[in-house]
């Protein structure tokens, strides 16, 4: 190798201080590589689910229809009384992804050995007379402590428009013989004037309607107007039907429950 010219040696004198410091401080290869993270979207949101609490018929929510409840909370089914739930029913409904699970119905009347009016809201059911009470006939009195023991509810003598509920009711009385007489007062009747019939509340009943449903024979109110207690009792070949008749402590009677929807 061959001598380094003055120029030369002169020139790695003045470099090499520099060289040394460049060694020390270099970048180690590994940290030119790292990557860094971007930090997070904080502009999106997780969706905050809720329920609403609804209706059920013939029955109510706990919390209140109209209440907002957070996803995971269960709601309760109460039915209203003088009505009545299947077996292995389902009374909690659960807020699960912005909707509330099914549950199951609440089912009109105390059970189901009454016969349900949809039109009125009104379950009837045949009973049997009173032992003995003072005072006038009247045939309601069968009934007086009807809605006190099914729920606290408005009772009374049955009657209603939908005559064949009436009837289907009384049948189920009359095969049963729910009462020794066997027959059944309902709340029509004709008092104010011969043949106008009316229910307890003053409605017209349609003879259109009515005079189909009688039992064979009937009626037969002679002398005029004595007999103003319709009745639902067997008649000719066990045919089922109205009879006007005159108002008899014997008697059972079709009693009403008024429900709230």
């Amino acid at each position: 190798m061959g001598r380094l010219s003055d120029n030369q040696s002169i020139l790695q004198i003045h470099l090499a201080p520099t060289i040394a410091v460049l060694l020390e401080t270099r970048i180690p290869p590994v940290e030119l590589c790292t990557r860094t993270s971007s930090p997070p979207d904080t502009t999106q949101t997780i969706a905050h689910l809720t329920c609403a609490v609804g209706t059920t018929p013939f029955g109510v929510f706990d919390p209140a229809p109209g209440s907002i409840v957070e996803d995971g909370t269960y709601v309760t089914v109460f039915c209203n009384p003088a009505t009545h739930v299947a077996d292995n029913s389902v009374l909690l409904a659960r807020c699960s992804n912005g909707q509330l699970t099914s549950t199951s119905s609440c089912i009109p009347c105390p059970d189901d050995s009454w016969v349900f009016d949809a039109t009125t809201n009104r379950c009837f059911k045949g009973v049997a007379a009173l032992s003995s009470y003072d005072g006038p006939c009247d045939p309601a009195k069968p009934c007086i402590a009807i809605g006190q023991t099914n729920g606290d509810v408005p009772g009374g003598l049955a009657y209603t428009s939908n005559l064949p509920a009436l009837i289907e009711a009384g049948e189920i009385a009359v095969l049963a013989t729910v009462t020794a007489s066997n027959q059944y007062s309902v709340g029509i009747s004709d008092s104010s004037s011969q043949s106008i019939y009316k229910l307890l509340d003053g409605t017209p009943v349609s003879l259109s309607e009515l005079n189909p449903l009688f039992v064979t024979g009937q009626p037969d109110d002679s002398p005029a107007n004595a007999q103003t207690n319709m009745v639902i009792r067997s008649g000719p070949n066990s045919v089922i039907g109205f009879d006007d008749v005159a108002c008899s402590k014997s008697f059972g009677a079709i009693c009403q429950l008024q429900l709230t929807a």
